[in-house]
């Protein structure tokens, strides 16, 4: 039996190519839409689909250099990724929680954005108080709203990404 073992970068996009919103064009041309690959995968991440990827505290909230020269790289091949799957049941339940959880906002940079900012300070910079999640997270994204951050954070809650 012949095991098929894939890059790095075919399994990212593979994976973003499931979850359907990385567009190689947009992504070289367009802020956003890089954005959006970064929020993507950090939530990914969060859901313990665990890719590799670290991330640091930046302007628009978790960033990884690395996942951005792999993405680059993957969009400058100019060929459509093949779907990849997770081989453990576990990991491919989790994959389709994960789609479940961004799926209505998954072009939506700035959601992304918000709810991944939201995680990184509870859990990796361990901000233990709401309050002042939402008062870094604001600086950030002036648009953020107390409610919208309520909702959000229980949106986070109720998938155990933050307690």
């Amino acid at each position: 039996m012949a095991v098929s073992v894939i890059s790095d970068i075919e399994r990212l996009g593979g994976l973003l190519r499931r979850i359907g919103n990385f567009d190689a064009h947009s992504f070289i041309a367009n802020f956003q839409s890089r954005l959006i690959v970064q929020k993507t995968i950090y939530l990914m991440q969060a859901f313990g689909l665990n890719l590799g990827y670290f991330y640091n505290w930046y302007i628009h909230g978790p960033y990884s250099p690395s996942l951005a020269k792999d993405a680059f790289v993957l969009a400058k091949t100019k060929k459509t990724p093949r779907l990849v799957r997770f081989v453990d049941p576990h990991m491919e339940i989790k994959f389709l929680d994960f789609q479940r959880f961004i799926e209505r906002h998954k072009s939506d940079s700035a959601w992304l954005e918000k709810v991944a900012s939201i995680h990184f300070l509870k859990t990796a910079y361990h901000v233990s108080d709401p309050a002042q999640v939402f008062r870094i997270v604001k600086e950030k994204v002036p648009s953020l709203t107390r409610t919208e951050f309520e909702s959000l954070w229980a949106n986070l809650k109720s998938k155990n990404l933050v307690s």
